[in-house]
């Protein structure tokens, strides 16, 4: 199931097989639980803090990689209208998953990996998980600042997390992941890899810089966080919070 490369074509042979072999392997695939409860658990934690301190309005979200949906689910909750965007070809099997756990405020988007298929200021926030590390190219990821700028409302929010390059140990504490910000030897790392593994890696600084080229205001670092015995560490993706600049 996993020996396509982690491409655009690769990621879509691959999901397509997954759901070939029914709902188990599909969800299997994504780690997640048929009613979404993984998804939920990390929009709670690693996103939702996020909302409630910079998100004024609560229009319209939009998850990029929705994949099985659970991220789009977990959005709608708190907002009017919960888009997602993908380049796999099951958005009518997710569609029909989501509504069969009881939501309707939502929009899926079909993308070719590059860019947003929707239109101008129209979104309070966006959000990605997992995702950015399978981009392969940095070329891609600056694409999808740029478009994250495009269809961004001005004063809206992003949070998007990407994998990082350089952890001291597996779980760090927050003083430990600083350190290891400033110790990060390169400013990106490609690979070529199969799917679901990670093909690019890219240092907090560069991304930053890269934000900030594609005109997005850098409100935080972040990493996402892990709980052992209680205790939150801090894990393999950094996050940086973004807000797209209001218009003067």
């Amino acid at each position: 199931m996993t020996h396509c490369m982690c491409d655009v074509e690769g990621y879509r042979e691959t999901v397509k097989k997954a759901i070939e072999a029914g709902p188990e392997m599909f969800y299997r695939f994504y780690q997640e639980n048929p009613d979404f409860r993984r998804g939920m658990i990390t929009f709670k934690t690693q996103f939702f803090p996020f909302v409630e301190k910079y998100v004024k309005n609560r229009g319209a979200s939009l998850d990029i990689g929705y994949g099985p949906g659970s991220m789009v689910f977990a959005a709608s909750k708190h907002f009017d209208l919960a888009m997602g965007v993908d380049v796999h070809f099951q958005g009518k099997e997710v569609a029909e998953e989501l509504k069969r756990n009881g939501c309707n405020n939502f929009l899926l988007h079909m993308g070719d990996g590059k860019n947003i298929p929707i239109e101008d200021d129209c979104i309070d926030f966006i959000h990605t998980w997992t995702v950015f590390m399978h981009f392969g190219k940095v070329e891609v990821v600056k694409s999808y600042l740029a478009e994250c700028y495009r269809v961004m409302k001005p004063g809206g929010v992003a949070v998007l997390y990407f994998a990082r390059m350089y952890r001291q140990k597996q779980n760090e504490t927050k003083e430990e992941w600083e350190e290891s910000i400033e110790l990060e030897p390169d400013l990106y790392r490609e690979k070529i890899v199969t799917v679901n593994h990670i093909n690019l890696t890219i240092s907090m600084r560069w991304m930053e810089q890269a934000a900030e080229e594609a005109g997005l205001q850098v409100l935080e670092r972040t990493a996402s966080t892990v709980a052992v015995h209680h205790i939150e560490y801090y894990h393999g993706q950094h996050g940086l919070v973004l807000r797209k600049p209001n218009e003067v």
